[in-house]
């Protein structure tokens, strides 16, 4: 949020994880900028306000199965230089890999797995363009991955984790 400080007027920030859904407020709230939070990007698209300069989407693509009406959808609702950040599941990952067909987002839940070049070739498709992309750092506890492989975590569980597992962003910036 910092690097887009100044050259945002609205945005709206869809997090379907009500675990998290206060953090996303507070940095919200810190930016100043006319925002509103969504659970579903269904919602956003629904919203009637001014055109967004950002649309933030949290693992939230990787859920859609109708991806390119709902990405016309979404990209007419972006002002002239709208851009939209998302955080997907990334397949080509070390988790992934060493995972296989274990690796939770490998399910019916999430119909889309997006690589930089498919990102690409939807940005083209829709007059956009990727203008930056990287791994995130995931903040998780330690009970969460030995719960994953049953093993009881007791003591350990709450010991806070960080690291670069399974997930990529992209941003993607509406072309003149």
């Amino acid at each position: 949020m910092q690097a887009l400080r100044g050259r945002i007027g609205s945005f709206a920030a869809v997090e379907p994880n009500q675990d998290v859904v206060g953090q996303l407020k507070a940095a919200i709230a810190a930016t100043n900028a006319p925002a509103h939070h969504f659970a579903t990007l269904e919602a956003a698209l629904r919203d009637d306000g001014p055109a967004y300069d950002l649309v933030i989407a949290i693992h939230v693509m990787d859920h859609i199965f109708e991806l390119n009406e709902l990405f016309a959808t979404l990209r007419s609702r972006l002002s002239r230089q709208g851009m939209i950040f998302m955080v997907v599941h990334n397949p080509g990952s070390l988790l992934a890999r060493v995972l296989g067909q274990r690796w939770p987002p490998y399910c019916p839940q999430h119909p889309q797995l997006f690589t930089p070049k498919g990102v690409s070739c939807l940005a083209r498709r829709y007059g956009m363009a990727v203008v930056n992309e990287g791994r995130t750092w995931n903040r998780f506890s330690l009970a969460m991955i030995l719960n994953h492989f049953s093993i009881p975590s007791g003591a350990l569980g709450s010991i806070p984790l960080l690291a670069p597992l399974g997930n990529r962003y992209y941003i993607l910036k509406a072309q003149e």
